[in-house]
C-alpha cells in the first residue's frame, strides 16, 4: 500500500492483544510451567501512561512499550414507547422468575457488519477513532470502510441464567457467537430460528417454556409474519408449552442484554483489519471486481457456475481469524462458544415444521398477514393459541389432551393451569401497574403511546416546502422499519448520477423509522461532504400517519394504499387516493379525496 511505503516505522494490521487480561493470558502460555505470573494491575503499570502529563503517570514504569485506551460509548436517542417497552420487558423478566425452574431465557442480537477489504488491502473492522493496544514502535494502519464489497455478520445468543429475584442480574449466562457471510448467508428470521433451534438442542436441559428478547431489527420484529412463523416452528420442534418473544423499540437496543456482549466483541474487532482472499479462478475474480454491491454479487452467482463456492472459500480465512479471537473472550469468567451458520438445507428443514398445521404452505412466500386467509388451519391456530402485539408475540398450548396439532403439555397440570399470556402494560397514573396486579387479567395495548393518534402539525424539519417537485428531484423513498410504510425523500437539487451509488450505499446500511431526521445519522468525523446533508424526510410524521401526497404527485412510484402502504388488493376510485380492501369497511379509515387544483380564469 502507498501509505505503508511512505512510513519508516514498523506497521501492523493487527493489535497486540484484546485487553490487558488477554495479554497476560497469551504471554503466560509461552512461559515455562510454574513460572511466577504477575497480577493484571502490576502488568498495567508497566505500560506507558495514557496521559504523560497527569499525576497518575508517575506510577507507570514504561518498561513495556505499550499503551492502552478504551473506546468511547455511543449516545442513545429517545422513543415515545421507551417507558412502555421497559415496563413490558420488566413484566417478561418477572414472569421468567415466576417460572424459572421451567424456563429458558435467550437474548438475541446481530452485531453491525464487519467489512472485508479486497485482496492485499485490509480494512478496519470497526469505525475509525477507536483506540486499541499497540506497540509504541508500530503504527496500526488499515483501509477505510468505503472500499468493501463483502462483510461478515456476527450473531450473538445469550442464554441467560434467570435470577431468583427481580433484583438479580440478567447479564449472567452463556454467550454463543456465530459468524456468517453477509452475502450468501444473509441474516433472516428463518436462519436465526434454525441456528437457535440447533443451539437449544445442544443444551442439557430442554425446558418447556421459552422467553426471547431481541432488538427491533427486521430479523427479530415480532409483528412480522415471517418472525411469527419462525417462533411457531421453534414451538413445535422443541415441544414447548409456552413461548413469548419481546423486542425493543427503535433507538433502545441498548436495553437488550445481548447488546452488552457487543462491547466485549469490540475488544476483538477493533484489534484487526481483514481482507478476503482472491478467487481461485481469475475470470471469476474479474467478474467480482465489476460488482459494487451485494445484490450484484448474488446476480453474478446465478450467472456464473462455481462463483458462489469460490466466493465462500475466499471469506473463510477471516471467519477463522474472528473465530479464534472471539474464543479468547469471556463474560463473567465464562468463555464464549461458537456455533456454525445454518445451511440452506437446514433452514428448509426447519421451516417444514410449520407444515404440521398447513401441509401446502410455503413459509418463505407467506410474508403478509392478509395471506393467512388462504390457510384456515393456520389462521385458527393464530386465533386460538397466539397473542399478537406490537412489541410482543406469545404462543400457548390449549391444554386439551385430544388436541390434533401438538402433544399434551409437559408442565405439571397445577403449573400449566396458572400460565397466562404475558400481559400488556397498564397505566396507573403516570406509571405502569406492577406485574402481580395485571398477570392473569385481560389487557389491551390502549396505553401504548405510539398507538394513540398524534397531530401532524408543526415543523417538518425541511428548509423548503416538501412538495412533489422536490420529491421528483430524488425519485426515491425510504421504508420505515416499524410500519413498512414508504416515506418520501426530498432534495432542493436534482440527484446526480455520481451520488446515486453513494446514497444507495448509505441507505442500505441505515435503519429508518417514521419521524427520524436523516442528518442524525451523520457522524462528526465525516465532515460537511456527507451525502445525507442534501436529502430530507419529514420529521412531523409517525407510523400512524398516512402516505404523503407528494408520493403520488411526483409520478415516480407506483400506487399504494394511502393508509398502510401496501400495493396489493388496491381499490382505485377516480378522484380518490388508492386504498386496500382491508380498509374498505373500516369507518375510521375511509377513502381519501384528492385535492383539486385551483384553476384561474384568464
Amino acid at each position: 500500500m502507498a501509505v505503508d511505503d511512505r512510513r519508516h516505522d514498523r506497521i501492523d494490521h493487527l493489535a497486540v492483544a484484546l485487553s490487558v487480561p488477554d495479554l497476560l493470558c497469551e504471554v503466560s502460555k509461552r512461559v515455562e510451567p510454574g513460572a511466577p505470573i504477575p497480577s493484571v494491575q502490576w502488568l498495567r503499570l508497566q505500560f506507558w501512561p495514557k496521559t504523560p502529563s497527569a499525576k497518575v503517570a508517575l506510577q507507570y514504569t514504561g518498561r513495556l512499550k505499550l499503551k492502552y485506551m478504551v473506546q468511547k460509548r455511543q449516545m442513545c436517542k429517545y422513543h415515545e414507547d421507551a417507558h412502555y417497552a421497559s415496563a413490558l420487558f420488566h413484566y417478561q423478566k418477572e414472569m421468567a422468575i415466576k417460572y424459572r425452574n421451567y424456563t429458558t431465557f435467550v437474548s438475541l442480537d446481530d452485531k453491525h457488519k464487519v467489512p472485508l477489504g479486497e485482496p492485499g488491502y485490509p480494512v478496519a473492522s470497526v469505525e475509525r477513532g477507536k483506540k486499541v493496544l499497540v506497540s509504541v514502535e508500530k503504527s496500526f494502519i488499515v483501509g477505510d470502510h468505503d472500499f468493501t464489497r463483502s462483510s461478515l455478520t456476527p450473531s450473538v445468543a445469550l442464554v441467560i441464567d434467570v435470577p431468583q429475584s427481580i433484583d438479580g442480574s440478567f447479564y449472567h449466562g452463556k454467550v454463543c457467537v456465530g459468524i456468517k457471510d453477509s452475502v450468501f448467508e444473509a441474516s433472516s428470521p428463518y436462519r436465526h430460528g434454525t441456528e437457535l433451534s440447533a443451539l437449544l438442542s445442544r443444551q442439557s436441559n430442554n425446558n418447556p417454556m421459552m422467553f426471547i428478547y431481541t432488538d427491533g431489527g427486521p430479523d427479530h420484529r415480532v409483528n412480522y409474519l415471517s418472525v411469527q412463523l419462525t417462533f411457531i416452528c421453534l414451538f413445535f420442534i422443541h415441544d414447548l408449552d409456552y413461548l413469548v418473544a419481546v423486542h425493543t423499540p427503535l433507538y433502545n437496543s441498548w436495553k437488550n442484554p445481548a447488546e452488552r456482549v457487543m462491547s466485549e466483541l469490540n475488544l476483538a474487532l477493533q484489534a484487526v483489519g481483514m481482507m478476503r482472499e482472491k478467487l481461485a479462478t481469475a475470470g471469476l475474480e474479474k467478474v467480482l471486481e465489476g460488482c459494487n454491491s451485494m445484490k450484484n454479487i448474488c446476480v453474478a452467482a446465478k450467472n456464473h457456475p462455481g462463483f458462489q463456492d469460490e466466493f465462500t472459500d475466499s471469506v473463510q480465512p477471516p471467519i477463522l481469524l474472528l473465530s479464534s479471537l472471539f474464543q479468547r473472550l469471556k463474560l463473567k469468567n465464562e468463555p464464549f462458544s461458537l456455533f456454525p451458520s445454518s445451511s440452506s438445507s437446514e433452514v428448509e428443514s426447519f421451516l417444514n415444521t410449520i407444515k404440521q398445521i398447513e401441509p401446502d404452505i410455503q413459509p418463505t412466500k407467506c410474508t403478509k398477514a392478509s395471506e393467512l386467509a388462504t390457510f384456515p388451519k393456520l389462521k385458527d391456530f393464530f386465533e386460538l393459541c397466539c397473542l399478537k402485539r406490537h412489541y410482543m408475540f406469545s404462543i400457548k398450548k390449549c391444554g386439551a389432551s385430544d388436541c390434533c396439532i401438538y402433544k399434551k403439555p409437559r408442565l405439571p397440570k397445577e403449573v400449566f393451569d396458572t400460565i397466562s399470556h404475558l400481559p400488556d402494560p397498564v397505566k396507573n397514573g403516570d406509571i405502569y401497574k406492577p406485574f402481580s396486579d395485571v398477570y392473569g387479567t385481560i389487557t389491551t395495548e390502549e396505553d401504548r403511546p405510539s398507538l394513540q393518534s398524534c397531530a401532524e402539525k408543526g415543523n417538518s424539519g425541511i428548509p423548503f416546502n416538501p412538495s412533489g417537485q422536490f420529491a421528483r428531484n430524488v425519485g426515491k423513498f425510504v421504508e420505515c422499519s416499524e410500519c413498512s410504510k414508504p416515506r418520501v425523500l426530498y432534495s432542493a437539487r436534482k440527484l446526480q448520477c455520481r451520488d446515486q451509488q453513494r446514497l444507495d450505499f448509505v441507505l442500505s446500511d441505515t435503519s429508518f423509522s417514521c419521524g427520524t431526521v436523516l442528518q442524525d445519522f451523520i457522524t462528526d468525523d465525516i465532515g460537511d461532504d456527507h451525502i445525507l446533508r442534501h436529502f430530507f424526510v419529514r420529521k412531523n410524521i409517525s407510523c400512524n400517519s398516512r402516505i404523503e401526497t407528494p408520493f403520488y404527485s411526483c409520478n415516480c412510484f407506483g400506487n399504494v394504499c394511502i393508509h398502510c402502504g401496501t400495493s396489493e388488493d388496491l381499490i382505485e376510485t377516480p378522484g380518490y387516493y388508492p386504498h386496500c380492501e382491508s380498509y374498505k369497511c373500516d369507518s375510521t379509515k375511509v377513502a381519501v379525496l384528492k385535492r383539486k387544483r385551483k384553476l384561474i380564469d384568464i
